[in-house]
């Protein structure tokens, strides 16, 4: 594992390479990706994504991963590792196939697409995004907080408006 403060000081000369990659990713999402079906477009605007036509998800089988010193570095930060299924470039989101709670975590992906258009640029969202995984720590970042607690809160307002069918029709 690599020491905190040395990744701080790493990150900022690999910063341009790792925006390239999520710009490189947002465009093929958008080129080949799904638009949202009209449910997942409710969820968007429930989390506040300005512009869910914009979104599109990519289905895959793996995620994809940057050069070999990118995806060293994402691991050691905790944003791309073994177990990732799903990520988030601008409004490109990747998802593995046939998640069995693809519900939450599309949600939850959508919050980042709202985090990206508060942030207004790939790169602005990449530093932010990486330096809070740095100084947080993934779990504990508040853009995973904040996406974790509007994703409980969409889910809350989705049982909620669920009725339950009635018997002896």
């Amino acid at each position: 594992m690599i020491n905190v403060e040395v990744l701080k000081r790493i990150v900022p000369t690999i910063a341009p390479s790792m925006t390239a990659w999520a710009e490189c990713m947002e465009r093929q999402a958008i080129e080949s990706g799904v638009a949202l079906d009209s449910l997942q477009w409710r969820d968007a605007l429930r989390v506040g994504v300005q512009r869910p036509e914009k979104v599109r998800i990519m289905y895959v089988d793996e995620l994809p991963r940057p050069n070999s010193e990118l995806t060293l570095l994402a691991n050691e930060i905790g944003i791309l590792t073994s177990k990732t299924e799903s990520l988030t470039f601008g409004y490109g989101i990747y998802m593995k196939n046939n998640l069995p709670d693809g519900k939450r975590r599309l949600i939850h992906q959508l919050v980042h697409c709202c985090q990206f258009e508060r942030l207004g640029e790939m790169r602005t969202f990449v530093r932010e995004y990486v330096q809070c995984c740095l100084d947080f720590g993934y779990a504990h970042s508040p853009y995973e907080l904040e996406a974790e607690a509007r994703t409980q809160e969409v889910l809350a307002d989705f049982h909620a408006d669920m009725k339950p069918c009635q018997s002896g029709m």
